[in-house]
């Protein structure tokens, strides 16, 4: 084998703030993907991802019951959208979070916690996902008013909105944010030994602040183009896995802003693209089949 040495630094062995120095300046330089786990760290690691995934798999299964699948958006009560947008952000965002939840695990292991400050800290993450649903219900709503102004432009302007979320795939703040997703030492490294769970909830809040700013333009696609359609679904998560977690996520990230806004130029060319893009869901408030 081979052995790099990536740091040097000279301090107390046992003085946390001088490793937390220590490593913020080792990530700052581009360090990522660092693994160390002992043999009964590898099996924590494996039931806590088997007990996350039950819980996607649970949240996919929720959604593909009449109710969600179906549900066009704007159609239904504020809260059962608020709900299914819960749920929706759990199958969606948990697999593609799974490497900070076990990173999560791993650290609070070794300072001899339990399985709740991982949870905490999950519950956080989610928090702020939800919380996004309250402004996707808001802006449905205000295009859902728009709609009985302008009538049929009102595609043209999700098509036009589309575009703009693909631009901004493609701009540095896309690229900071989907650093530090991909990069979740900046976030754990603030949670020490003794933190509290009120500490885990504000961290896992902190860094779902990130992914949200990091992952609104492709949720833009199911706002926009086909709300709840499991096929869009599966391809907007498979899309967060690789941008968070590949190798070459942030080229993917590009490549993705690229596509949409291909998309959102050929909508406004060519309406009649809107009913294969959409896969045959009914019409929401954006009009037409988006």
């Amino acid at each position: 084998g081979e052995r790099e040495v990536v740091g040097v630094d000279v301090g107390p062995a046992e003085d946390l703030e001088f490793w937390r120095a220590f490593l913020r300046q080792l990530v700052s330089r581009g360090l990522s993907g660092v693994r160390l786990v002992t043999s009964a760290e590898r099996r924590l690691a494996a039931t806590t991802g088997t007990l996350l995934l039950i819980l996607a798999a649970v949240a996919w299964i929720q959604l593909a019951r009449p109710i969600g699948g179906s549900m066009a958006m704007g159609a239904t009560a504020p809260p059962l959208f608020l709900a299914t947008w819960t749920v929706m952000t759990i199958a969606m965002m948990v697999p593609a979070t799974l490497p900070v939840l076990l990173l999560h695990r791993l650290q609070a292991s070794r300072s001899g916690a339990g399985p709740l400050p991982t949870f905490v800290f999950l519950a956080g993450y989610l928090l702020v996902w939800s919380s996004a649903g309250l402004a996707a219900l808001a802006i449905q709503a205000a295009l859902a008013r728009l709609a009985s102004e302008i009538g049929a432009a009102v595609p043209a302007l999700g098509w036009l909105i589309l575009a703009l979320a693909g631009f901004y795939q493609l701009t540095p703040l896309k690229a900071a944010c989907l650093k530090a997703c991909r990069n979740p030492l900046t976030v754990l490294f603030d949670i020490g030994p003794e933190a509290t769970l009120t500490q885990q909830l504000v961290a896992g809040v902190k860094h779902s602040g990130w992914c949200v700013a990091c992952c609104w333009s492709l949720m833009a696609v199911l706002l926009l183009v086909s709300f709840m359609n499991l096929t869009w679904m599966a391809i907007v998560t498979i899309l967060f896995l690789l941008e968070k977690n590949h190798p070459q996520g942030p080229a993917i990230s590009r490549v993705a802003g690229l596509a949409l806004v291909l998309l959102g130029m050929a909508g406004l060319v060519h309406p009649e693209f809107l009913a294969w893009v959409s896969g045959g869901m009914p019409p929401t408030a954006m009009g037409g089949g988006m």
